[in-house]
């Protein structure tokens, strides 16, 4: 079965080829016009974090980018009590006045600090 079908590959090969590359050329051309029709993104009208996030860029003016989230980690000991860490968090705060932001020094919660406490993260 093998042999008779390599037979006719061979036989009908610049037919094979050209099928070849009008197929390639149809799916180039395909794909270009269904990435135009592609849905690209996740947010769907009724759900409730899109009415969530509704509500969040009407009150605060913000919440359509994607989240910045940055990270300290300290070596050694408790990133809640390393000197400078909490001033690095203003920093942050201060360079990008336009960001909602919150971490473990604005609210106490461990949320914000890995298990380890070796890391804490601002939102």
């Amino acid at each position: 079965m093998m042999a008779g079908l390599a037979r006719a590959v061979l036989t009908h090969r610049k037919l094979i080829f050209s099928l070849w590359i009008a197929l390639t050329l149809l799916g180039a051309f395909a794909a270009n016009q269904v990435s135009k029709r592609w849905l690209e993104q996740f947010s769907i009208p009724g759900y409730s974090a899109y009415e969530t996030n509704q509500r969040t860029l009407k009150i605060f003016g913000s919440g359509e980018q994607p989240p910045h989230i940055a990270l300290l980690s300290v070596k050694k000991g408790d990133v809640t009590r390393t000197p400078g860490v909490k001033q690095a968090f203003a920093t942050v705060v201060a360079e990008f006045p336009d960001f909602r932001t919150s971490s473990y020094f604005t609210t106490g919660s461990d949320i914000y600090v890995s298990k380890d406490r070796r890391t804490g993260r601002p939102l």
